[in-house]
């Protein structure tokens, strides 16, 4: 299933208290399943849940993850 997290409660509410398992380059079979040109990097959660990177919500391009401090 596909969640697009717009809105900060519902992102507060999926991500709060995941514990990441991995942090990867999405598989070839992955980036190929959703027609990506590149591999974005996702974030494995133990869960079984990812968190990607993309540009927009149509999954056409590989997008970035901004860590600020």
């Amino acid at each position: 299933m596909i969640e697009y997290l717009y809105n900060k409660n519902l992102l507060h509410k999926r991500l709060v208290g995941k514990t990441i398992k991995s942090i990867e380059h999405m598989s070839n079979k992955e980036s190929k399943y959703h027609y990506l040109p590149k591999k974005p990097i996702a974030l494995r959660f133990t869960d079984g849940t990812s968190l990607i990177a993309l540009k927009e919500d149509e999954v056409n391009e590989v997008g970035f993850i901004y860590l600020g401090g």
